[in-house]
């Protein structure tokens, strides 16, 4: 039977969502929030995704980076430029790819503009270059992020994209993009270091968190 044909057949083992009040009772347990139960409108507030989350996750995102970074430089030259089965083709040019993302956006959080033309773009050919740049950059998006505050997130952001298209966006989503972006194709080079002789570091969001409280 094809995958589709299961599909349709009830599954007796499988667990049910839990209602909305559940999940509104466990996130209150697990973030000591209350959500409000109306429909509508959502506020940075009823997210939770205020200045201080997102200067969480710029710290979040710098720390990453420099251990992804520090076990690629592990890398022979070879398998650093492999050629392997993934979306961008390399763990170099995926490394490049998410540089160019955070460019990108960064450009249109400030009001500015990135220059760059392709999302596949090599920036930086050779990888000292590349790691002092993911660097610098980190320290961009940290001083960034610790200049917004509330009232800067319920803002709309107006841009144009990659095709000069004109974009409105809520502040708060495109942040939210930039950072899942950044871990999505993080995801993806620590599953290319799998394939090498280099172990790939774990990048889990709870780890910096116990680091970072740790550190506060």
């Amino acid at each position: 039977m094809s995958l589709a044909g299961r599909a349709s057949v009830a599954d007796p083992t499988r667990r049910r969502a839990a209602p909305p009040a559940t999940r509104r009772r466990l996130f209150d347990a697990v973030t000591g929030r209350s959500v409000p139960a109306r429909v509508g409108a959502v506020t940075q507030g009823e997210t939770g995704m205020n200045a201080d989350y997102f200067r969480r996750l710029a710290r979040y995102n710098a720390w990453a980076n420099r251990r992804l970074y520090e076990a690629c430089a592990a890398l022979s030259e070879a398998d650093y430029r492999a050629a392997r089965p993934s979306f961008f083709g390399s763990i170099h040019a995926t490394l490049n790819h998410i540089l160019v993302g955070d460019r990108v956006w960064l450009a249109r959080f400030i009001g500015g503009v990135s220059c760059i033309e392709r999302l596949d773009e090599i920036l930086y050919d050779d990888f000292p270059s590349l790691r002092a740049a993911r660097a610098a950059e980190d320290a961009r998006i940290l001083t960034y992020t610790g200049n917004l505050d509330d009232a800067a997130i319920d803002q709309t952001l107006r841009y144009r994209n990659m095709a000069g298209e004109p974009q409105e966006t809520p502040l708060r989503w495109t942040l939210a993009h930039f950072f899942n972006h950044q871990a999505h194709h993080r995801g993806q080079v620590h599953g290319l270091l799998s394939a090498t002789p280099v172990a790939p570091p774990s990048l889990d969001l709870i780890y910096f968190v116990r680091e970072d409280r740790d550190a506060a």
